[in-house]
């Protein structure tokens, strides 16, 4: 089902394609119709299931968008609350951390190349 872009409740779950034909599946974070902004959490392949992306997208560059799930939102009560939007900074900076490790560790071994998986070119 083809939806307006101009308001899309948190919580929801939509499918989108870019004007790039990208294919965006995820969760509406926040939605922004006056400046026409879109936040997404979207799992990536091939990742541990809680590892998520946010993208931002500029709704002036999607050329369709199909609702596959919606959420009601009653007055205040939104799906995500302060505890599920929460960021844990310590988890982020251990990752970083554990990153630049890999990264430095693969360059003092001489092998720079790391294989992008197909899906994500």
């Amino acid at each position: 089902m083809a939806i307006s872009l101009d308001y899309l409740n948190p919580g929801s779950e939509v499918r989108i394609v870019t004007s790039l034909k990208h294919e965006i599946v995820g969760e509406v974070i926040v939605c922004d119709g006056t400046q026409r902004m879109l936040l997404l959490k979207s799992r990536r392949p091939n990742q541990p299931p809680e590892t998520h992306d946010l993208r931002l997208i500029n709704m002036n560059q999607v050329i369709s968008c199909e609702l596959i799930r919606d959420v009601e939102v009653d007055g205040d009560q939104y799906p995500i609350g302060p505890e599920t939007a929460y960021i844990e900074l310590s988890k982020l900076e251990n990752r970083l951390k554990q990153k630049l490790a890999e990264r430095s560790q693969r360059r003092s071994s001489g092998n720079n190349y790391q294989e992008v998986p197909s899906d994500q070119r």
